[in-house]
């Protein structure tokens, strides 16, 4: 399973009180409430204050959706996954420098196609995932060589399960617990069914001691009322030491789990150009084959996009794709690149700071990240006369 093709791009311990959260419904009147969260209406706003631009080479396209940024010895780096090229690129981001690379596609011991994200944990822990029916997980160093390999065995309830980190889930190695994190969900999965929201799961699996914990996986928003929301259906999520969150393309809500205890606080984070309820794309049982349709759905409507934090979950960043007509005046499809957009920071609580506009045809708002009271956000945009080829550009945006 893959990202839909309109839908082209880390937690840390926080004084929330959790309370244990598991639905099983199809009624939204049964949904638990949502903690709302406050619109704080911050007289702070974002600012830019800079561009910073890293070098690509040839073999690399300068547009990445799962990186990762991380301290090395007190340096901040940022780390690009060039899934078509099968190569991590690795740049300083005080000196603006590439200062790795590795080359995966010329390891002999897998297919480097059939891997789907990575993780950065030191130069002698990178850890690579292979997705969907494959469900292996490699331990590599710097130089490529291979320190461990697990196969992730499932229980015979999940035997047909694929295991998934699409492009919005951050894959991670948590070293507190010695234990990554994926999604699990029915092969040949039915978006049209209730069935296939209700039975995918959280996976969390022990490296440490070779097995496998899971959880529930939706929010019960996400097919209350039997409506459904075809391929926006996605979990998402970002992670800290003890704490994950997850988050909804379609929905408000957002959730905070303590990767301790798996208790669950559950959040409506709602923008000002969103509805209490998007409208969902179809019901459920009643499948909806229209790719036509499809995409003026994904255009017209609002969407939930990428959600980040700074390294200590003091500022969040949640990103929605306002809704846009279809068509320009002249008749012409919209560009898929000209999607005016919002930004809302959050502090550690989940309150909305504050909520800026943005306009389509300038910012990727896939390729992102946050690092302590800086914003950034991609440039090179398609429609962007200042896109580059030749380099990694992100706004640098201060909140202030």
């Amino acid at each position: 399973m893959k990202l839909h093709e309109n839908l082209a791009v880390i937690i840390i311990i926080c004084p929330f009180l959790f309370c244990t959260y598991s639905c099983k419904t199809s009624s939204k009147e049964d949904c638990p409430p949502s903690q709302v969260s406050k619109r704080l209406n911050s007289k702070a706003s974002l600012f830019v204050m800079d561009t910073l631009r890293l070098p690509v080479d040839n073999e690399t396209r300068a547009q990445a959706y799962f990186d990762q940024t991380t301290e090395i010895e007190g340096v901040p780096y940022y780390f690009a996954f060039d899934v078509q090229q099968g190569n991590i690129a690795g740049y300083d981001l005080t000196t603006q420098t590439k200062n790795f690379e590795l080359d995966l596609s010329a390891l002999h011991y897998f297919d480097a196609s059939i891997l789907e994200d990575f993780y950065f944990h030191n130069s002698d822990s990178i850890f690579l995932i292979s997705a969907e029916n494959i469900r292996k997980i490699y331990l590599i160093n710097e130089h490529g060589e291979l320190q461990k390999k697990w196969d992730i065995k499932l229980p015979e309830s999940l035997r047909d399960y694929w295991l998934s980190v699409e492009l919005l889930f951050n894959f991670n190695y948590n070293e507190k617990f010695k234990t990554v994190y994926f999604w699990l969900y029915p092969s040949g999965a039915d978006y049209y069914n209730t069935e296939h929201y209700v039975n995918t799961r959280v996976g969390e699996y022990s490296l440490a001691g070779d097995s496998l914990r899971t959880w529930d996986g939706y929010p019960c928003e996400m097919y209350s009322n039997q409506k459904i929301y075809d391929s926006d259906a996605y979990i998402n999520a970002y992670f800290f030491e003890d704490k994950m969150v997850t988050y909804f393309l379609p929905l408000n809500e957002i959730r905070i789990t303590d990767l301790s205890t798996k208790l669950v606080s559950q959040f409506s984070v709602k923008s000002n150009f969103a509805p209490e309820i998007i409208t969902p794309y179809g019901t459920a049982g009643k499948p909806i084959k229209d790719i036509e349709r499809e995409k003026i759905y994904d255009t017209e409507n609002p969407f939930y996009v990428k959600m980040v934090s700074n390294q200590d979950g003091t500022l969040h960043y949640r990103i929605l794709k306002k809704g846009v007509p279809a068509r320009y005046n002249d008749g012409r499809m919209r560009s898929f690149h000209d999607r005016p957009f919002s930004i809302m920071v959050l502090n550690e609580n989940f309150d909305i700071l504050k909520e800026v506009e943005f306009d389509g045809g300038t910012y990727d708002f896939f390729q992102c990240f946050a690092i302590d009271d800086k914003f950034y956000l991609s440039l090179n945009n398609n429609m962007n006369a200042y896109a580059s080829e030749d380099f990694f550009q992100f706004a640098v945006f201060q909140f202030q």
